[in-house]
């Protein structure tokens, strides 16, 4: 089983708009990719959201490459399209906002997924819910085998813009270190000890969208 905390003792750092955790201050990005540039998803697979269980039978996730955006129609539904493509040291940009929907004021629920599995276990997150945005958070194999739940930072509801209007969110990830600015705001910094995995784009029961999706990737670690 993986320490995901690394052996650092800690499972969140002290988060202030001073202390970037060194995940800013590399300056040299190696390649930039675009992650909503083919309208086939080619490069992408849905995941259940509990290993195990049965995906529905209907694709909600549609992805106009021509305006940069990727759509879930995902009533009752909820699953993870995750990129294929693991990612390392890298910092991902993008704009996200829930469709008008009657319900969605309150119980709206989305979320990015970073230095995830493939299969979803373990995971951690960028929680996009209406009621606990602003928070990294995750689950992993403990050292007896149980499921253990892993927080960092404070929910905000008033961190986003009103429904039907676009956030910026950006993600950056270098060495253990993992940063969640929302609107420009650093909101979360913890550290995680695995330091690489996939990114995803979680589909829970609310019409989301997603937009301008791009992934800087950085140097290694010093």
């Amino acid at each position: 089983m993986v320490n995901l905390l690394g052996g650092v003792g800690e499972k969140a750092i002290p988060c202030t708009q001073d202390d970037q955790c060194s995940v800013d201050s590399v300056k040299d990005p190696l390649i930039r990719v675009d992650l909503f540039s083919d309208a086939s998803l080619a490069r992408y697979k849905r995941v259940p959201w509990k290993a195990g269980e049965k995906l529905s039978e209907k694709n909600p996730w549609t992805l106009d490459a021509e305006t940069k955006t990727l759509r879930a129609d995902c009533a009752g539904i909820h699953e993870v399209l995750m990129y294929q493509m693991p990612a390392y040291n890298a910092t991902l940009t993008l704009q996200f906002r829930f469709l008008p929907t009657p319900g969605v004021e309150e119980k709206g629920n989305s979320g990015i997924m970073v230095r995830t599995d493939a299969q979803n276990l373990p995971w951690l997150q960028a929680q996009l819910s209406v009621k606990d945005v602003g928070m990294l958070f995750g689950e992993f194999s403990g050292k007896d085998g149980k499921l253990e739940k892993f927080k960092a930072g404070q929910a905000n509801p008033a961190l986003f813009k009103p429904i039907g209007e676009w956030n910026d969110i950006e993600i950056s990830m270098y060495c253990d270190k993992v940063a969640l600015h929302i609107n420009g705001q650093l909101v979360a910094v913890t550290r995680w000890g695995i330091r690489y995995g996939h990114i995803g784009f979680e589909a829970e029961y609310w019409p989301v969208e997603f937009r301008n999706a791009v992934l800087v990737r950085k140097a290694a670690c010093m």
